[in-house]
């Protein structure tokens, strides 16, 4: 699970924001390793808003 999330680029819209941050949190990730042991890492991941009528 994603440890500290943070939005690198606002999409302008305060709400999507919120969302893609509240999404990422429940994300699994594999942890990055060193030597054969987890460490900590950075990631960026896109998140892709699509809005319907």
């Amino acid at each position: 699970m994603a440890g500290e999330i943070r939005i690198g680029r606002s999409s302008g819209h305060e709400i999507l924001d919120n969302d893609a941050q509240n999404a990422a949190g429940g994300w699994r990730f594999e942890p990055g390793t060193r030597n054969g042991k987890p460490v900590k890492m950075l990631a960026e991941v896109p998140v892709r808003s699509v809005l319907n009528e």
